[in-house]
């Protein structure tokens, strides 16, 4: 993958709401179940996002070569304008209500395994998991190139609500790292969400832009 489409995948992965709802659920009871059905449900929705788009923009591409160049670009530019007033979003909410936690981050340690999968789905950023599928597409020629980059693309994106997970099933003493990262999040999500929305948004934007001229 180049630079563009693992930047896309890192932006996902370090979403700071979903890494805390992964930390929020590891510190209830059962909470293992409740992260790794949180994880299932971001894995599935990511991968489902990616490769629906390399499927539907894949049939574009087998048109016109200077058409679906075209659409791609408008793509990102859509994108990036979603990205952009999601970030005007958080800040106004920032500015608003401080540094409050959404509602839902405070109910989840009663939720069950089959509302965290629920959530887990609805959490990842769409617009972005489809940006990055454009980026393959366009990387890429082979089908079996595509399917293996997505893979990866995938995985990347997941690694925020995976590593809490793995560092769990793979420490002894999780509590206090977790404890910590959890501490860290809560006071400075909405800035880290805000500046993630703001660059990805302007990177898209000139993405696209420079695509037309």
């Amino acid at each position: 993958m180049n630079a563009n489409t693992v930047l896309l995948a890192f932006t996902i992965g370090l979403s700071p709401l979903a890494a805390l709802a992964s930390l929020l659920l590891l510190s209830s009871e059962r909470g293992t179940r409740k992260a790794a059905a949180l994880a299932v449900g971001w894995v599935t929705a990511v991968a489902v996002v990616g490769f629906g788009t390399l499927f539907l923009e894949g049939q574009v591409e087998s048109g016109s070569g200077s058409a679906s160049a075209t659409i791609t670009a408008v793509i990102d530019i859509l994108l990036g304008v979603i990205a952009i007033f999601a970030a005007i979003r958080v800040r106004r909410q920032e500015q608003h209500g401080g540094k409050k936690t959404p509602k839902w981050l405070s109910r989840l340690d009663q939720m069950s395994p089959l509302p965290a999968l629920v959530l887990g789905a609805f959490l990842p950023p769409y617009a972005l998991a489809v940006a990055g599928a454009n980026n393959i597409l366009k990387d890429y020629s082979s089908q079996s190139a595509q399917f293996g980059a997505m893979v990866i693309f995938t995985l990347v994106a997941s690694l925020d609500v995976l590593v809490p997970l793995l560092v769990v099933l793979g420490s002894r003493q999780p509590e206090p790292l977790l404890a910590k990262w959890r501490a860290l999040l809560l006071e400075h999500w909405p800035k880290v969400l805000l500046w993630l929305f703001l660059l990805i948004g302007l990177y898209l934007i000139a993405k696209g832009v420079n695509a037309l001229v």
